[in-house]
């Protein structure tokens, strides 16, 4: 039997309406037993609830270490920063201590042999022929194809290689040293990754942490110890993302530059509309796009939250104003940073030549439409349709265009449409990106690693942990063909259990799963969905390592790892832009 809490107004007027006598003994009896009924009901809540925290607190123990470290107060709080950045360097110099793209493979070698030899070309060669095909630069021996802050990082770094007290000139002699692979040249190699992962993305995400909190009420009073606690949680969160060691510390590349001057530039727009810095952001993200061009993959959250910034301002000349303003910052940028092309350009070269060869270089459509097995729709679809021998590079490029701009429109109009916010940015930024990479043209699978910063930031605040954890091991599976092939499958097996063993073990996915949040679906079919997910990803690799492919389709397992990875891409960048659409928060 159910009773119902009520008043002893309510009681009276319900009695009354029953035809009974509402005397003083009747009222009282029903207030007694509903007395006693809401201590039991509180009795089991508290059973419930004490169970549910026992058994949560034993499996949350790594959110017990943070809350007992968001304890520690005054000039202690630097030295657990250090221990929190240490547990995230660990893993990335262990990774590194395995292979490489291309270790001992000639004549072509790998992505590790990409940059040295760009060391190799800039330190040797005039600026005017860094871009150029001559006698002693040849563009189909890993040519130089990346933004000019690229290359000047390379000449520097040269430049430190061939030091007398580091000794290392026969790693950039010119011709001589190709393949130059001795234990000082990749341990010199791996450092300077290392270093440059430090000092530019670990502050980076920290700065975005303490910005997303203090926006959420801690900018002008204390942070309490919870707070400390889940801003390390989350700090860790996305610094032990597996992607991002995998790639740049095992394959070999220097994303982290881009990916850290990307954050960098969203750190500019997440402080308080008085505070916001959005010519610095502008910027910072074309020094993104100027040191890594697929940074480009951003370039419409960038373009629609600026315009909107501009457009919602008081007076039209404010509007104009503030739109000359940030485009003049990066047409600024810009040439300072390509100007060098032009001022040092070869004998017979014009500055227009030299530009229009950079790009040549930067987009090389003859390429073909994807690369590889990369988990994109085009390279799905093919496997069917067969697109690239149906249809001309033309037709495909202009596919891969108009694919690609209806991918993005969504969530940019999304952005116009009110004033924009941070929380709503970071989610532009992941549905942009993520575009991008499902449907642009000439795409590589470790242009994953862009959707995926965004997406291990939506584990601050009150965003969607469960998806950012999904995510990220969904986009390091996306890539376990090529990291396998480099010799990186133990060190992807311990990577993911690291992520998985501290995410799943976290205050933030404790609390996405017990109110509800990470996404528009229901708890049961998130639940559902992540068993599914996980089952099918297990079947795949017990199938890879188990059985050969057939002798008819000898990248079926490839294939199968891309389609899989591409279905769950296409989910979840469904599930954001609903959600940026969805979204109801406070404009400052």
């Amino acid at each position: 039997m159910v009773l119902e809490l009520l008043t002893r107004r309510e009681l009276q007027t319900r009695c009354k309406a029953l035809g009974i006598k509402a005397n003083g003994r009747t009222v009282v009896l029903i207030e007694s037993l509903r007395s006693r009924q809401s201590i039991a009901s509180t009795n089991a809540d508290r059973t419930s609830s004490s169970s549910t925290s026992s058994s949560s607190s034993s499996s949350s123990s790594f959110a017990s270490l943070a809350r007992w470290l968001g304890g520690v107060r005054g000039e202690s709080r630097a030295l657990v920063v250090l221990l929190v950045a240490l547990v995230c360097v660990v893993p990335r110099y262990l990774t590194s201590l395995g292979g490489y793209s291309g270790a001992a493979t000639p004549p072509m070698f790998g992505d590790y042999e990409a940059q040295r030899h760009w060391m190799e070309i800039t330190v040797n060669l005039p600026i005017g022929d860094w871009y150029r095909n001559t006698t002693e630069n040849d563009l189909q021996y890993w040519g130089l194809d990346y933004p000019p802050l690229s290359a000047y990082l390379a000449k520097g770094l040269g430049h430190v290689a061939r030091h007398p007290k580091v000794g290392l000139a026969p790693m950039v002699a010119l011709r001589t040293s190709r393949g130059y692979e001795s234990v000082a040249s990749k341990l010199f190699m791996r450092l300077s990754v290392l270093a440059l992962d430090i000092v530019l993305f670990f502050p980076a995400v920290w700065r975005f942490v303490a910005l997303d909190r203090a926006g959420r009420g801690g900018s002008r009073r204390r942070a309490s110890r919870d707070d400390w606690a889940r801003a390390l949680e989350t700090v860790a969160l996305v610094l032990l993302q597996p992607g991002f060691i995998l790639v740049d510390h095992g394959h070999f590349q220097y994303n982290c530059v881009a990916l850290a001057l990307a954050l960098w530039a969203t750190v500019q727009l997440l402080r308080p509309r008085a505070e916001r810095r959005e010519v610095a952001a502008s910027v910072l993200f074309v020094l993104a796009l100027l040191f890594k061009h697929m940074a480009l993959y951003y370039a419409p959250a960038f373009f629609f939250y600026l315009l909107a910034c501009c457009a919602h301002r008081a007076r039209a000349t404010m509007k104009l104003a503030h739109l000359v303003k940030i485009g003049g910052a990066v047409l600024i940028t810009a040439a300072l940073c390509v100007g060098p092309l032009c001022v040092y350009a070869a004998p017979g070269e014009t500055c227009v030549g030299g530009v229009a060869q950079l790009i040549a270089r930067l987009f090389p459509f003859q390429r073909g439409l994807f690369e590889d097995k990369v988990a994109n729709v085009w390279c799905t679809l093919d496997v069917a349709l067969k697109l690239r021998r149906r249809f001309a590079r033309g037709t495909l490029a202009v596919l891969a265009l108009g694919a690609t701009l209806l991918g993005v429109l969504p969530s940019g109009v999304e952005l116009l449409r009110r004033p924009p916010t941070p929380r709503r940015f970071v989610y532009a930024l992941f549905n942009a990106s993520m575009a991008f990479f499902l449907f642009s043209y000439q795409v590589h699978e470790k242009s994953i690693l862009l959707p995926l910063l965004p997406a291990a930031l939506l584990f601050t605040g009150d965003a969607m942990p469960t998806l950012a954890l999904h995510c990220g091991v969904v986009a390091a599976f996306s890539m376990f063909p090529l990291l396998r092939r480099d010799g990186h499958a133990i060190a992807y097996v311990a990577t993911q259990a690291l992520f998985l063993l501290v995410a799943l073990n976290s205050d933030a996915l404790a609390e996405g799963w017990r109110r509800g949040r990470g996404g528009s679906v229901t708890k049961a079919w998130r639940r559902r969905g992540l068993q599914l997910s996980v089952a099918a990803m297990l079947v795949l690799h017990i199938g890879e390592a188990t059985l050969a492919p057939p002798a008819r389709f000898p990248d079926l397992w490839p294939v199968l790892f891309a389609a899989l990875s591409c279905a769950h891409f296409c989910v979840f960048y469904l599930i954001v832009n609903v959600e940026q659409w969805r979204m109801k928060e406070k404009v400052e």
